[in-house]
């Protein structure tokens, strides 16, 4: 479906992304592409679709009839109400087809809304509505940024079984923060730190290159080097979740308790994450970190 041959994007000096290749996406993955803010996720989805001036070469099996796609921000008129949007983008009358589709995206009640005055959620799910439910054919590619900002995680929940259903048979490219919502449904998993791919394939094979039990996650700026020798000598790794807190991954069970134990007796407010993809994917990354800085 798609395959990067020294792809590189550039604004000025600031490499956006760098992808020597060859990387390939086969016609049926579900690949969710990860990395934090900046990291170059948006910025390749529109170099895939040519929104983005790039060097190197994008070999693409799709054609813009047959791509489908959600971005974190879409262009509405705010003047015009949901029910105006959707007769305009389908060119029909509210038969029981669309009526039911416009039901299962819980759109019903903003018929009369005007766009301008929809919460983020609500414009998402105007939004995937539009973007899955305007051909009765699914797309053979669907790319979505974001795919359920702004939306509760019940909405979540059914927003994202609603994709599934739908894009079943097609490729799938999906950037994200929600880690959950890759889990039982991505086959391959993309991460980028700036700009660079630190890694590409199954989630099993993340999993097996980077084997840890847990992420002990604590509210402090503390540097690893404060804390005393076997705590040191329990920490994998330290990687930054954000939010003024450090991450200490650690490989096993016994070691989660030492970290655990000192931290109490110190009374440092902590919590635990065990592995996942979220914490596999901070690992990469901060493995990668680690490797650029030597």
């Amino acid at each position: 479906m798609l395959k990067f041959t020294n792809v590189l994007v550039k604004y000025g000096n600031v490499t956006a992304v760098n992808i020597p290749g060859p990387l390939e996406i086969k016609r049926g993955d579900v690949v969710g592409i990860i990395g934090e803010n900046g990291a170059g996720k948006s910025t390749l989805l529109n170099a895939i679709i040519g929104e983005a001036p790039y060097s190197g070469e994008i070999e693409r099996e799709f054609s813009l009839e047959t791509l489908g796609i959600q971005f974190q921000q879409n262009s509405y008129n705010p003047l015009m109400t949901v029910r105006e949007i959707i007769r305009m983008v389908f060119g029909r009358k509210f038969d029981s087809d669309l009526l039911d589709g416009i039901r299962r995206y819980e759109l019903e009640p903003l018929l009369g809304s005007r766009i301008g005055k929809l919460s983020g959620g609500e414009r998402q799910r105007l939004t995937l509505f539009l973007v899955l439910a305007v051909s009765k054919n699914p797309k053979s590619l669907y790319i979505f940024d974001e795919l359920t900002t702004g939306l509760d995680f019940q909405k979540r929940q059914s927003m994202i079984e609603l994709v599934r259903q739908r894009t079943a048979t097609s490729t799938v490219l999906i950037t994200t923060h929600y880690f959950e919502e890759l889990s039982n449904w991505a086959n391959k998993i993309l991460i980028l730190r700036r700009g660079r791919v630190v890694y590409f394939g199954s989630i099993d094979k993340l999993a097996d290159e980077y084997p840890h039990d847990s992420v002990v996650k604590v509210s402090s700026d503390l540097a690893l080097e404060e804390f005393n020798v076997e705590t040191r000598a329990a920490v994998l790794a330290v990687v930054h979740p954000g939010g003024g807190s450090i991450g200490l991954v650690v490989k096993t069970a016994n070691d989660r308790r030492i970290v655990s134990s000192y931290l109490e007796q110190y009374h440092l407010s902590y919590s635990v994450e065990l592995c996942g993809l979220y914490s596999y994917c901070m690992l990469a990354t901060a493995r990668d970190s680690e490797n650029s800085s030597v």
